[in-house]
């Protein structure tokens, strides 16, 4: 199944204490395929650079940009 994923969303799977971790592992886990576009990623990067940091958020970047595609 695809999936688009908002941001405020994203915020909250990516801890690993979140209780909504499991769709992000979903994601990991080839369960679900994300939807990306240059602006998602673009947003995805400011936003969990903001609220985490620049390191946090260029980690889960690499992670998501390294999903297979369909």
């Amino acid at each position: 199944m695809r999936i688009l994923i908002d941001t405020n969303i994203l915020l909250a799977i990516v801890p690993k204490r979140s209780s909504e971790r499991w769709l992000y592992e979903m994601l990991r886990n080839d369960t679900l395929v994300l939807i990306l576009s240059n602006e998602i990623i673009e947003e995805y990067e400011e936003k969990l650079a903001w609220f985490y940091s620049e390191y946090f958020a260029e980690i889960v970047l690499d992670e998501l940009l390294n999903l297979p595609l369909l």
